[in-house]
């Protein structure tokens, strides 16, 4: 496979904030990577990422996970399991409203599912736990249908 290479510009700020990112990515990967990444190939990562989301020729595969989670037409409601994924991790409530700077009323009704978190926090939440598939830390409730008594 033949590979070209493109030149990028960032401001100091973004660029700042992609080595955070790698840097704690590999911190929290680096049981299953020993080898860290560099910011080049995690650019290049979320890169090959966002193309698979948005052309389905390039992974079938992906395309469907992504529609069980949002598949069309659908009324029931989107919901998470940060909770358990932060319990699975040994992480304290208090660790993560801390770091993401949000109040712990407000992480705990994220957890108890009763409000969701807005696309900036549940993506620092996400990356905060090592970028689980999302498949396993979102799902759609299930309608549940009511019955009367039975005559």
């Amino acid at each position: 496979m033949e590979k070209r290479t493109f030149t990028i510009e960032l401001t100091d700020t973004v660029a700042e904030k992609l080595e955070l990112l790698t840097n704690f990515t590999n911190y929290m990967l680096r049981d299953k990577y020993p080898e860290p990444m560099t910011v080049e190939e995690n650019i290049a990562g979320a890169v090959a990422y966002y193309l698979m989301m948005y052309f389905p020729h390039v992974s079938g595969e992906t395309t469907k996970d992504v529609m069980k989670l949002f598949p069309l037409g659908t009324d029931a409601p989107l919901k998470n399991r940060i909770k358990e994924e932060l319990e699975k991790r040994k992480v304290s409530q208090n660790a993560v409203a801390r770091e993401l700077n949000i109040s712990k009323s407000t992480l705990s009704a994220i957890l108890n599912n009763r409000n969701q978190p807005s696309l900036d926090v549940f993506l620092r939440i996400w990356t905060m736990l090592g970028c689980p598939s999302l498949d396993s830390i979102l799902y759609r409730e299930s309608p549940t249908v009511e019955t009367g008594p039975t005559p």
